[in-house]
């Protein structure tokens, strides 16, 4: 099995942004795609099959919407029968995808790039006949998709299945229906779908009545008296109607096609090649809570060790920034000094004035804050959430007056799920956010999904640096799993530390130090973060 052991293109990355762009949790992983009405979950992808990349992201916009917009019991209560339940998910699916575009314009391309694989071409599509109620679904669902949607790849196909549809259908019949589905782009929720269903099969009830009574009525002359001309074709024509939309009213799941979503898991279940070694549930963002008395109090508890820091930071970087001598064989500014170097051959007399780079890098700091981290750091009176969190934000305050560094801070978990929480964002201030940071701790110790978010975050970011730092008490959910990410980070250029809490975490960091009091802070940490800025 190929192993990707770099994060830059990762599938999950990508799938990450894009759920967090929908607003919707994805898992990454795993055999089977599913939907569960709060997480998505994705098959591991072979990223060398760009087929299978365009079926899953127009799956996530998808469900991204579904997950959105329906009303999953709504919907349930309405598969009275499989005729009901068809028409009804066909205009929930253009209704929602519909909501989606228009909060997410970007989505518009993934889900008709879906579309024009699915639809597009022979793709096995069988030249047997298809049953009437097929024909409306196909018809159905192209239509809108050409016509709502605005997929106009579509459109060939969406013709092509009106005129089957024109040649099954009574033309009566037909009318009416283009005039209900002229509803759906006003549709607002899932029950209004099931309202226009509903009166799409009344209407369609009541063309097999009037084709019923017709039929009757032809058959219905004074006995013994012969049928006029062309009468008795009539009568099968109305007989025939009456069977076409008696079959569809009554069909069954075999005489309609298979649900689109079901199609498409179909794909992603058969055509999946994994290239994770672990499955990988990927965390969207909650807000923080905020308290802005306590965070005040906080900041103000952590200037003085702040300052020191930044002072301590900031001469280092001022120090390396100044111009250092170098000796060339070309210039305009001879060094006198050197001119015996001439006997020995050495011709660099010129003196060049070279600065040395300046810091250019994206600092995450993430937060374990686990229900461990509660515990008390040896016998201080102290939890490791508090020093954490005072760590945090006496960093993040130096490293905001340092040019060049844009620093971010996230904690995790939120509550009882693997969701994460920006306490501060790349460019916000970290004065306008004191009140975010809070002692608070819950849950277990997802740090595995925390890796992946933050390192898709630095990734994304346009400083050329990208480094994160982990303050946490060494003890993640998933060791295995834990390492394997963080494989994967430094393959991809990203710079870790781990800062142990009042605990070693060499186990989990090649780099990391460990800090039992905030006082610590100052000299701990400049060892290591005037090598992470201005190293070469």
């Amino acid at each position: 099995m190929k192993q990707n052991r770099s994060l830059n293109g990762a599938f999950p990355i990508v799938a990450a942004a894009l759920g967090n762009s929908l607003g919707v949790k994805v898992r990454v992983g795993g055999c089977v795609a599913r939907t569960d009405g709060k997480t998505i979950t994705v098959p591991a992808y072979n990223q060398d099959d760009p087929y299978y990349k365009d079926i899953a992201w127009g799956y996530l916009a998808h469900e991204a919407a579904h997950v959105r917009f329906s009303d999953f019991d709504e919907f349930a209560r309405a598969a009275t029968s499989p005729i009901r339940k068809k028409i009804v998910n066909i205009i929930e699916d253009i209704r929602i995808e519909n909501a989606i575009i228009k909060l997410y314009p970007g989505a518009k391309q993934t889900i008709q790039k879906l579309d024009e694989h699915l639809f597009l071409g022979n793709n096995g599509q069988s030249d047997k006949p298809m049953a009437p109620a097929a024909v409306l679904s196909d018809f159905m669902l192209l239509r809108l998709s050409a016509d709502v949607l605005g997929f106009k790849c579509l459109n060939d196909v969406a013709n092509e299945a009106e005129a089957v549809l024109e040649k099954t259908f009574p033309e009566e019949a037909i009318t009416r229906l283009m005039a209900l589905l002229s509803d759906v782009p006003f549709l607002q929720n899932t029950r209004d779908c099931v309202r226009l269903a509903d009166r799409i099969l009344r209407m369609l009830e009541e063309e097999r009545e009037k084709a019923e009574q017709h039929e009757h009525q032809d058959q219905s002359p004074p006995e013994d008296a012969p049928l006029p001309p062309g009468q008795d074709n009539d009568v099968q024509d109305q007989e025939l109607l009456s069977d076409i939309l008696s079959s569809v009213l009554n069909a069954s799941e075999d005489d309609l096609p298979v649900d689109r979503a079901e199609t498409i898991r179909d794909i992603l279940d058969g055509q999946h090649q994994a290239s994770y070694d672990e499955d990988v549930e990927l965390p969207i963002t909650r807000e923080p809570e905020r308290n802005a008395i306590l965070g005040q109090e906080l900041l103000n508890k952590v200037l003085g060790q702040s300052a020191r820091l930044r002072l301590a930071l900031q001469s280092f970087v001022q120090g390396s920034q100044n111009h250092r001598r170098e000796h060339k064989s070309s210039g305009n500014q001879i060094d006198g000094s050197r001119l015996h170097r001439l006997a020995l051959g050495d011709s660099r007399l010129f003196v060049h004035q070279a600065p040395k780079q300046s810091p250019n890098a994206a600092f995450e700091i993430l937060i374990d804050a686990s229900g461990s981290m509660n515990e008390e750091v040896a016998n201080t009176g102290r939890t490791r959430i508090e020093l954490a969190i005072e760590a945090a934000l006496a960093l993040a305050l130096a490293l905001e007056a340092i040019p060049g560094v844009n620093p971010s801070v996230t904690k995790f978990p939120y509550e009882d799920t693997n969701d994460v929480v920006p306490l501060l964002r790349r460019g916000q201030k970290v004065r306008a956010n004191v009140a975010a940071f809070l002692p608070t701790t819950s849950g277990y110790t997802p740090l595995c999904s925390a890796l992946w978010y933050v390192a898709s975050s630095v990734l994304s970011a346009r400083e050329h640096r990208k480094i994160i730092m982990v303050l946490n008490d060494g003890q993640p959910d998933d060791l295995d799993a834990t390492k394997s990410v963080i494989r994967r980070c430094e393959a991809s250029g990203i710079e870790l530390i781990g800062v142990g809490i009042g605990y070693d975490t060499s186990h989990l960091f090649s780099r990391s130090i460990v800090i039992h009091d905030l006082s610590e802070l100052a000299v701990q940490l400049f060892s290591i973060s005037r090598d992470l800025l201005v190293a070469a």
